[in-house]
């Protein structure tokens, strides 16, 4: 980035996020203040600005543009709240905390499970939604059977991190643990953004995607091609009636 593309970036950042925004090149990893959002770690030489960017400033959690799509959301979470069950968001590969940030304050009754493998990442995921009460994080991998897996590429940045399958090491969690982790529950929305092992959570058990109303996937063929990262969720996703919608690196699978 050069040096004047690197002050229109920091001039969006204080319209969107406030002047405190700033302190993040003078105090790397300890809590600044982020205008409507507390206080928010965030590492200077990493991707942990550009996924609040993502996600604040591009809006690619946002599917309010399509006003009759967001209403049919909206209409989902309500019945379940007023059927007495609480929502449950699965937030598969939430980093430092950004989605599940943007999760909890678009449902704020909801209960989001945000589970990140990394612990450089997960460390900055339990500061920065120490306030949101309705935000657990969750120091595992999402995968469809249970077992263990280790971490890799943790020396690149945050959200390059990927997760393989081994004997020992980190937990493993299935979407349906999850929401069953929450009591008097209702799967609402699942998102995955875990650098392609997604072919790993679409490998096995998978009746959670008819209570799921909202899947969000980012697809990893582009980052990993020749492996077919996608073909599974693809497989498993027409077999049921959605409506897909794209925004930025997000697939939006909405059912109908």
């Amino acid at each position: 980035m050069s040096f004047w593309q690197k002050v229109i970036a920091n001039w969006r950042d204080v319209r969107t996020f406030g002047p405190g925004v700033l302190m993040r090149h003078i105090r790397s990893g300890t809590p600044i203040p982020l205008r409507g959002l507390g206080q928010i770690a965030l590492r200077h030489s990493n991707s942990d600005m550009e996924c609040f960017r993502q996600v604040f400033q591009r809006g690619e959690y946002n599917i309010g543009h399509l006003k009759a799509v967001q209403d049919r959301i909206n209409r989902r979470y309500e019945e379940i709240v007023e059927s007495g069950l609480t929502p449950v968001i699965v937030d598969g590969g939430a980093n430092v905390g950004a989605s599940a940030i943007w999760f909890a304050k678009q449902f704020s009754l909801a209960r989001i499970k945000a589970i990140e493998p990394d612990e450089a990442n997960f460390r900055l995921l339990k500061i920065n939604t120490s306030t949101y009460q309705n935000v657990d994080p969750v120091f595992a991998a999402l995968g469809a059977t249970p077992g263990f897996v280790e971490v890799t590429n943790s020396e690149g940045p945050g959200w390059a991190v990927q997760t393989r399958r081994a004997d020992v090491g980190l937990p493993v969690t299935g979407v349906t643990e999850a929401q069953l982790s929450v009591e008097n529950s209702r799967l609402f929305l699942v998102k995955i953004d875990i650098e392609g092992f997604e072919i790993d959570v679409f490998s096995g058990r998978l009746d959670w995607i008819a209570d799921a109303y909202v899947v969000v996937i980012e697809p990893h063929d582009w980052m990993l091609p020749g492996e077919f990262s996608s073909r599974n969720f693809m497989k498993a996703m027409v077999e049921h009636e959605f409506e897909i919608f794209i925004i930025g690196e997000n697939l939006f699978f909405v059912r109908n």
